[in-house]
């Protein structure tokens, strides 16, 4: 079954599709989302290759939009390349069907080498694979999340430097034709209000759409929604009226912030990258599916309190999925156990 009609028969059983809701003003609603069917995440040849029990709960995850990630492993030769084939297959021959995007290319050495300077080369390389990327991109309907964990730059080497480089890619991306771009604000669990307003102004929000909350923590939606709404007004504030975010829902269906995760799992032992699936759908600081990919945002399905559905109404233009609930290896590794762990405790389903 091809993906298209794989998620049309999920969705009619189960849930609405990506762009039901979300009114004329928002630009990633009112059209088809792209599915990848490649073998970059390992979650799409796991599902096509399984059967029965495996391949339903892996269908909760392979029939959906997933947010795919591009960065410094991938060449600035060839970027624009593998970006351009992705939106092809995502699109199958439909050019209105809009494909989610990670651009995660402030880190040429990881994050675990956030110290070491960026040289004048580094730097340099950063605007050019930017720019090869956005060639990819082209005129194609994309919805990006730009530059995951940028709060990280804050202590780490050139803050200074590392936010004058996404805001040039801030820039450089929002000025293709039909991209909507969400900068990174890390988590409501991660820094106050008032000092991600700055980093986000640092960083080029003036022109982006807004940006995106959870990519990498776990916490919850209504409290990702909270936090985010803080954010716009704090922007407003500043004269940057009119922001909207996405929240990332993949991984959040039994939520906890970073602090809980460590009260449970100490360090240096346990990497809050790399949490356990939920095994229950009684148990807690694990892993599980979340409110899937969506436009719909304050559908009562997703059990938000009353004012924070009217808040998600006003400030949040999707659900989306960036995170890898069926990896481990801080989202390196496809891991099957893992997958159908946080398939099998999706509290939405």
């Amino acid at each position: 079954m091809c993906a298209v009609l794989a998620m049309a028969a999920l969705a009619g059983s189960r849930l609405p599709a990506a762009g039901a809701a979300g009114g004329a003003t928002n630009p990633v609603a009112g059209r088809p989302w792209g599915i990848y069917e490649g073998s970059g995440d390992g979650l799409w040849p796991a599902y096509e290759h399984s059967g029965g029990r495996t391949h339903r709960l892996l269908g909760r995850m392979a029939l959906h939009a997933r947010v795919r990630s591009y960065g410094s492993w991938i060449s600035t030769g060839d970027v624009g390349n593998v970006i351009a084939k992705d939106i092809a297959q995502e699109q199958d021959g439909n050019p209105d069907v809009l494909v989610w995007i990670e651009i995660f290319r402030l880190w040429p050495h990881q994050e675990a080498a956030n110290h070491e300077p960026l040289s004048k080369a580094d730097q340099q390389a950063y605007r050019d694979w930017i720019d090869a990327a956005a060639r990819g991109i082209g005129s194609a309907p994309v919805g990006i999340v730009l530059e995951p964990d940028l709060p990280l730059t804050l202590v780490s080497w050139g803050p200074k430097v590392r936010a004058r480089l996404a805001r040039y890619a801030a820039k450089v991306l929002s000025a293709l034709p039909n991209a909507t771009v969400y900068l990174d604000g890390g988590s409501a669990d991660w820094l106050p209000v008032s000092q991600l307003v700055k980093l986000l102004e640092a960083a080029g929000v003036r022109y982006t759409r807004g940006f995106d909350l959870g990519a990498s923590h776990h916490d919850s939606t209504a409290a990702e929604i909270r936090y985010g709404r803080a954010v716009a007004t704090g922007l407003g504030h500043d004269g940057f009226s009119g922001k909207h975010f996405v929240v990332d829902t993949s991984d959040n269906g039994q939520p906890y912030t970073n602090k809980q995760f460590y009260a449970k799992y100490p360090k240096p032992r346990h990497n809050a990258n790399n949490p356990p699936a939920c095994k229950t759908m009684s148990q807690r600081v694990c892993v599980s599916l979340g409110v899937p990919p969506t436009t719909d945002v304050a559908n009562a399905k997703w059990r938000l309190p009353a004012r924070v559905a009217k808040a998600a109404s006003r400030y949040v233009d999707a659900f989306v999925w960036i995170g890898h609930p069926w990896k481990i290896n801080n989202g390196h590794d496809f891991n099957l156990q893992h997958a159908l762990d946080a398939a099998r405790t999706d509290p939405f389903f």
